[in-house]
Order: C-alpha cells, then sequence, then structure tokens
C-alpha cells in the first residue's frame, strides 16, 4: 500500500481514510511538498513531550533541536502506517516531528522552543 498505509477502523486514534490519499489534507500536503520539494519538514503537534523523527536528517536535526529545548528525542511509540514519517523515507526528506506537551502557555512554549526551531531552520546537514 501506499507509504506503508493500511486499513483501520473508523475513530481509531491512527485512522486514516478508507484508502490511501482518501484525506483532502494528504491530498494537499502531497501537491504542497511536490511543488516546494523540501529538503526538511518540521510537523508540531500536542500529543507528547518528545521529539520523533523519520530518516538519519531527521535524527541530526532532532538532536540537535533537542540540545537547544532539553526534550527527549525518540520514536513514536506506534505504528503509523501511510503517515507523513511513511511518506518522507520514502521520498528522503528530513522529517522531525515535535510532540509538544499540552497545557502550556503559547509565551512560554515560544520562550522555550525559539531556539529548537531557529536550528531546525538553519541547521546545514
Amino acid at each position: 500500500m501506499k507509504y506503508g498505509w493500511a486499513p483501520s477502523s473508523p475513530g481509531s486514534f491512527t485512522y486514516g481514510g478508507p484508502s490511501p490519499y482518501s484525506e483532502p489534507e494528504s491530498i494537499a500536503l502531497d501537491n504542497l511538498i511536490q511543488t516546494l520539494k523540501p529538503s526538511r519538514i518540521l510537523s508540531v503537534h500536542a500529543y507528547a513531550d518528545l521529539i520523533d523523527y523519520d530518516t538519519d536528517g531527521g535524527l541530526v536535526l532532532a538532536q540537535l533541536m533537542a540540545k537547544k529545548n532539553g526534550m527527549t528525542v525518540a520514536p513514536i511509540s506506534y505504528p503509523t502506517p501511510g503517515s507523513l514519517g511513511h511518506y518522507c523515507r520514502f521520498h528522503s526528506i528530513s522529517l522531525v516531528t515535535l510532540e509538544l506537551p499540552s497545557g502550556i502557555a503559547p509565551t512560554t512554549m515560544w520562550n522555550w522552543q525559539k531556539s529548537a526551531l531557529l536550528t531546525f531552520i538553519h541547521a546545514t546537514l
């Protein structure tokens, strides 16, 4: 299946739609990536308190960011079939997923993450 996509139950935590590229946001993101052809992507979620990564370049970027924000670099602990991570591995795009803890005020979050985000932008791979 496309980028490891696998069927799952509607409403489940990892539901990816009834088929690969069935979701409009997946189509839009693919179109954007194919147009811009980035060498790295930063994805930001509010799920945990860690930095996930895909590809060797993603690991390097995640480790550099962790030196700035003190977060743990670790892979997500559940399967992510058809995810952006699978997509980026297939296309050799460095991906870092900043999994932020919830409940932190935006100004506090910015002050905490600013230097890590600038490191992601300016780092040479």
